[in-house]
Order: C-alpha cells, then sequence, then structure tokens
C-alpha cells in the first residue's frame, strides 16, 4: 500500500500545485472566483477519462491523468478567463510545471522578466545593426550572452 501511494504522491502535487495556480487568478482579477468543489469535480472527472483508455500500468495510469489533467485545467478555466489573462494561465502552469520538473532556470526566468543590466560598459562590442536593434535590446543581448550559458554565441 505504501508503494501504490509514493508511486502516486508526485500526481498529487502536480494537481495541488495546478489548484493554487487557478485560484491565484483572483488577485489578477476577482472576478476570477473558483471553488474547490469544482476543481476536485474535474480532477474525478479527469481520472475516469484518462483511466478507461490507460493499461493495467501503473505507470502509464498516472502519466495519463497527469497528461489529461494539465490539458482539462488549462481548456476548462481559460474559457472562463478574458483573452487578455488566457496566455497568462498558459505562463503559469508552465512555470510550476516545470519548477515542480526540476527543469527551470532561475537565472532564465528573472532575465526574462526584468532584461539585462549593463553597469560595465567599457569592453561593450558595438551595435552592428543599429537601424533596427535599439541600445537597450543590444545591451539585454549582449548581456544574454555573457551572463546566461545557454545563451553564448546569440
Amino acid at each position: 500500500m505504501a508503494e501504490i501511494r509514493e508511486t502516486y504522491r508526485p500526481l498529487g502535487r502536480i494537481v495541488a500545485i495546478l489548484y493554487f495556480i487557478v485560484n491565484e487568478l483572483s488577485t489578477i482579477e476577482p472576478m476570477y472566483q473558483f471553488s474547490l468543489e469544482r476543481y476536485k469535480d474535474l480532477f474525478s472527472n479527469t481520472i475516469e477519462v484518462a483511466t478507461k483508455s490507460s493499461s493495467d500500468n501503473t505507470s502509464e495510469k498516472i502519466e495519463k491523468i497527469d497528461e489529461y489533467h494539465r490539458k482539462n485545467v488549462f481548456q476548462t478555466y481559460s474559457t472562463s478567463l478574458f483573452s487578455r489573462d488566457r496566455l497568462l494561465l498558459a505562463l503559469s502552469m508552465s512555470i510550476a510545471i516545470k519548477k515542480f520538473e526540476g527543469d527551470f532556470d532561475q537565472d532564465e526566468y528573472d532575465f526574462f522578466l526584468r532584461g539585462g543590466l549593463i553597469i560595465d560598459k567599457e569592453n561593450f562590442p558595438k551595435n552592428p545593426a543599429p537601424g533596427w536593434l535599439n541600445e537597450k535590446s543590444w545591451e539585454d543581448i549582449v548581456d544574454l550572452d555573457r551572463k546566461l550559458p545557454n545563451f553564448n554565441g546569440i
């Protein structure tokens, strides 16, 4: 029994994380009030639908439930949002899932939110295309190249 509980534990965590993402939507628009009861019904529906087509393999069932639930949460709740907020829901869900899975680079995310910060402009390369690339964008590109390994050589 304990082995089964441990197998399902990550699924339970992702389900909880997605509920809190949906629940936090009320901070950007007070009209977005979603009940826990509705979310529980959605998850129950997810289990019913996802397990009908699954094999007897527990891992495959969990993957199917997880995949279906992520899609179901986005589809269900995005229909209740203003169109301007749907992308925010997608981004919030993606970030939370990536953090949970351990596939998230906080430095890249911080750069995405704030842009670069050039303090030392001595040895700073000249903007190769000032006609279509403004100075702030060029500084961000150079800083991105210098600070984040995944973008070296950009």
